[in-house]
């Protein structure tokens, strides 16, 4: 893999290292396979709220969309931890403990008036993101 070093103005350098976080290659075709298969079955097991977190930090992987953990929960109406609590569960039983499925990141970050702390951003590989949306899908084969 070649690589090439571009200046990135000061403004945007955190909006690019998240877009090169997420962008790491995929695994090996075996491995994708794998996890396609075990994310169809924790999809179809999974409870609505699971299902509406990871489609939701799915969908925003794939657009390209930083996704805070506060907005997630103000989104589904939770508070951070249910969604933290849904967010450990989903990534201790979907893949196995190899890897996580929903990726935590923390940031720093300065407020208006100047107090610091940080902030959790949610992501996920881009491979998976597609088998999670593409295992949401209802399946048009199976009778109504």
């Amino acid at each position: 893999m070649r690589y090439v070093m571009v200046p990135v103005p000061a403004e945007h350098v955190l909006d690019v290292m998240r877009w090169v976080l997420f962008r790491a290659p995929d695994e090996d075709y075996e491995t994708v396979a794998r996890d396609a298969a075990r994310v169809a079955n924790f999809m179809s097991d999974a409870d609505d709220l699971t299902r509406s977190v990871l489609l939701r930090v799915a969908e925003a992987t794939l657009t390209d969309e930083p996704l805070r953990l506060s907005d997630a929960a103000s989104e589904f109406d939770k508070d951070a931890q249910t969604i933290n609590a849904v967010i450990r569960e989903a990534n201790a039983v979907a893949l196995g403990a190899e890897r996580p499925l929903i990726e935590i990141r923390f940031e720093s970050a300065i407020g208006i008036h100047g107090q610091t702390g940080k902030v959790s951003f949610l992501g996920m590989r881009p491979h998976l993101a597609r088998q999670i949306r593409s295992a949401a899908r209802p399946n048009p084969s199976a009778g109504v």
